[in-house]
């Protein structure tokens, strides 16, 4: 995956200025910024989702626990936007093995000496079966893309270092007010971001094809 880096160097060559005597890392780093964030709302504008997949690390589940929410012990991964699956076991012993996605009823269940077995995911929590000892808990999870923030940063979207290049020279010329330039550049961008969009589609459409809706 490309990082900021690559998008500052790509966008000094836009901008004739590939020995950094003008726009260095520094000035354009907030223009990247900016960038990624249009480049977000463009490409989530067009229907493709701009998710990652990410596995958390061990939480620890005190015994009885029937919600893990944002505000309880443990606590959901604050980027976490929904979980695909989850992996328990008992503290004390034993492996992980992943349990299935249920709807659980906490008032209707007791509190069984076995690993959480079972798993519902309702109103920004998981629900989980009760268990009567401290468990592990770890899951594979739909996070949200974070901010860029350094020149070492990596980009979260696939195949955008050419419009996050332009789209920079485009803000970089728009703060020179060189508006024709700008209005260029960002046309560059768009076309390219477009094109993007188009090919996440038409994968789509081929793969629900073969293996019915994703």
């Amino acid at each position: 995956m490309a990082t900021v880096t690559n998008v500052h160097d790509l966008a000094r060559a836009h901008l004739s200025d590939v020995a950094k005597e003008i726009w260095t890392d520094a000035v354009l780093l907030d223009f990247s910024k900016t960038a990624y964030r249009k480049v977000q709302r463009a490409v989530g504008a067009s229907g493709i989702p701009l998710i990652h997949t990410v596995q958390s690390s061990a939480l620890t589940v005190p015994a009885s626990t029937a919600t893990i929410g944002r505000a309880t012990t443990p606590a959901l991964p604050a980027d976490l936007l929904r979980p695909r699956s989850i992996r328990t076991k008992l503290t004390a012993s034993g492996a992980y093995k992943v349990i299935s996605k249920s709807e659980v009823f906490i008032s209707d269940e007791a509190a069984v000496a076995t690993p959480i077995d079972r798993w519902d995911w309702r109103g920004d929590f998981i629900y989980l079966s009760l268990c009567s000892a401290e468990c592990k808990l770890m899951m594979i999870y739909e996070a949200s893309l974070t901010d860029l923030t350094a020149v070492g940063d990596t980009l979260g979207v696939p195949d955008i270092l050419d419009a996050m290049g332009a789209m920079v020279a485009s803000l970089a010329c728009a703060s020179r007010d060189e508006i024709n330039a700008a209005k260029n550049y960002m046309d560059l961008a768009m076309s390219d971001l477009q094109m993007i969009a188009n090919g996440e589609i038409d994968v789509s459409k081929a793969v629900g094809k073969l293996m019915g809706a994703q």
